[in-house]
């Protein structure tokens, strides 16, 4: 019975062996999984992150690009209002030149006027003359015939 036993005792220790090596094994698969496991994570993070950033860094040059756009209509503006304020000028010097040839006109036709008034005035007393030499022509020619 005893060699009964032992061989049963064999086949247990077998069996024991066994399964100590199928637990290492396993253990080791155990380690390895979990090596993979973290190592899988670390790269979803860093993916993550990655992708993250990409939406970050797309929004980025986008607001970038939009600013750019901004910044050259500004300047667009600017260099426009440049324009208009030479035009602005150059139209406020004209309409001043006008406003001078006007005066002097305005002078010119008061001068004319003022011409016209004494010629008015003499004529009238031309006219005046006139008709008293007319008259005393007429009272001399009645006198004398």
């Amino acid at each position: 019975m005893e060699c009964a036993f032992n061989v049963e005792r064999e086949q247990w220790e077998g069996e024991k062996e066994r399964l100590e090596s199928k637990v290492v094994e396993l253990r080791e698969q155990n380690v390895e999984y979990v090596e993979q496991l973290t190592d899988l994570e670390e790269r979803c993070k860093k993916q993550y992150s990655n992708e993250r950033n990409n939406e970050w860094e797309a929004k980025y040059n986008a607001c970038q690009k939009e600013l750019t756009d901004v910044k050259i209509e500004l300047e667009n503006v600017r260099e426009e209002k440049v324009l208009a304020d030479a035009e602005l000028d150059e139209t406020t010097s004209e309409l001043n030149n006008i406003q001078k040839e006007i005066e002097e006109m305005a002078t010119e036709l008061s001068d004319a006027q003022k011409e016209l008034e004494e010629a008015n005035h003499k004529a009238k007393e031309r006219d005046k003359i006139q008709v008293g030499s007319d008259q005393a022509t007429a009272e001399y020619k009645e006198k004398m015939t």
